[in-house]
């Protein structure tokens, strides 16, 4: 009786969701994702778009007085990116990412 009561418990919300009739396929987790949205149901392409030389220059360009040390691409469940080690002008080491897919630069 409790796995029936769980169950339906995770099964209401996806009763809302429009299904297609055809449901041959389809998993639970495949439902699951369509209501979170569509840019979930894409597939992980898992590389980065963008190269470690276009990261490096972003960064060059954002931390104009500082150097770079080193860079290292971090792959893990989530998108690729990039973490690279600067040096400012001031003496400070910071770690500064760029993320793979859109460029974007952060702290």
């Amino acid at each position: 009786m409790r796995v029936f009561v769980i169950l339906s418990m995770l099964l209401s919300p996806l009763a809302a969701t429009a299904v297609p009739h055809d449901t041959a396929g389809i998993t639970l987790a495949d439902m699951m994702l369509a209501q979170r949205g569509p840019a979930n149901l894409l597939p992980h392409q898992g590389g980065p778009r963008i190269g470690s030389k276009q990261a490096t220059s972003r960064v060059k360009q954002k931390y104009r007085d500082s150097k770079i040390l080193s860079i290292n691409l971090i792959r893990s469940k989530g998108p690729a990116v990039y973490r690279i080690k600067t040096l400012s002008a001031s003496g400070v080491v910071k770690y500064v990412f760029v993320d793979g897919t859109t460029g974007d630069v952060f702290e």
